[in-house]
């Protein structure tokens, strides 16, 4: 059974998360990571391409089985106006 996104106190949805790509990812490692902030371990992270940033290391690749831990981290799109 599916269900529709979950709904926000006070109104709106979660429905504008997403997987992050191979550039959100960096952003995150960059800028969160590195700085000590975000809750991130040193394991690899799924892009939506198939590919993942590992943390400990900086280096980005394509994982050779489905059987190796990577963790998913969702992004929110928004906008600054």
């Amino acid at each position: 059974m599916r269900m529709g996104p979950p709904e926000i106190t006070g109104g709106g949805t979660f429905d504008d998360w997403r997987l992050p790509d191979f550039g959100d990812l960096s952003l995150l490692y960059e800028n969160l990571h590195r700085a000590g902030l975000g809750g991130f371990t040193a394991d690899r992270y799924r892009s939506v391409g198939g590919g993942a940033l590992h943390f400990g290391s900086g280096v980005f690749s394509f994982p050779p089985s489905a059987y190796t831990l990577i963790r998913t981290r969702a992004v929110r799109t928004f906008s600054v106006q």
